[in-house]
């Protein structure tokens, strides 16, 4: 059994535009897969007793009216076990451009939203009976953010500097635009057996819009070989937790940044 994790006291994810997802890379037979699509049915008909609309597209893909989408996907990784938030899309007009997509803000935290999307999680694996005693090589916990220049917290203002510092400290340039996503494996929490590692991005283009700052954090655990899936979620709760605070550091760090 699992309760809410403990969030973050004033996490400035609360106060952004993020979207929050949750997942899990599995390691799986083809018998399996066919089968754990097939009991995504089971998970379905839990929803439907909490929601009466339900948008089910081809495959194991389903998404309710409250901005939640849910997925059993195979690629080459491995086998996928998502939980995903989506705040509501509206569609600028302005006169002379393309229409484009801006977001309407949940009134509910973005903490609050991983913890719905992690219970959510464990009740999708827990109706898919095919899964029982699947492997785990993977647990990630996402959050995609948007801001302007004067939301972003000072970890991610020390961020875009640093990867700015070779034009904009040595030749006197301006960064206009980033593509930027930095993988880094990190020490604490890790072992023999399994590591931690966090994504970084962050993407912008200096072009009048509201929101032109988007940052990516990415917070996984991997293990070397794999670990019984049971094993795994049963610290879910403490990753979720690490996750959340390795956000928070990342940019609110009393440290400098970069890390040396």
């Amino acid at each position: 059994m699992s309760g809410s994790i403990r969030p973050v006291s004033d996490n400035w994810l609360d106060s952004v535009l993020a979207v929050p997802s949750i997942g899990l890379q599995l390691r799986v037979p083809p018998s399996v897969v066919r089968r754990a699509n097939h009991d995504f049915g089971a998970f379905l008909d839990h929803l439907h007793l909490e929601h009466d609309q339900l948008l089910v597209s081809e495959g194991a893909n389903a998404s309710t009216p409250d901005g939640f989408s849910y997925r059993l996907a195979l690629d080459a990784s491995g086998y996928h076990v998502i939980v995903q938030f989506q705040h509501k899309a509206l569609e600028d007009r302005d006169p002379g451009e393309l229409p484009g997509l801006s977001f309407q803000m949940a009134n509910t935290s973005t903490t609050e939203l991983i913890d719905i999307a992690h219970k959510r999680l464990r009740k999708l694996v827990a109706l898919t009976k095919a899964l029982d005693g699947a492997a785990l090589k993977r647990i990630g916990l996402n959050v995609r953010v948007q801001m302007s220049l004067d939301q972003l917290p000072p970890g991610v203002v020390r961020f875009r500097n640093a990867l700015a510092s070779p034009w904009e400290t040595n030749q006197g340039g301006e960064l206009r635009k980033s593509n930027t996503n930095l993988l880094v494996r990190l020490k604490q929490h890790s072992s023999d057996e399994r590591w931690e590692q966090c994504h970084h991005g962050l993407d912008f283009e200096v072009d009048g819009k509201i929101r032109e700052y988007t940052c990516l954090l990415d917070y996984q655990r991997v293990w070397k070989e794999s670990t019984p899936l049971s094993e795994g979620l049963g610290s879910l709760d403490k990753f979720i937790e690490i996750a959340l605070r390795y956000f928070q550091d990342f940019a609110f760090s009393e440290n400098p940044w970069p890390p040396l």
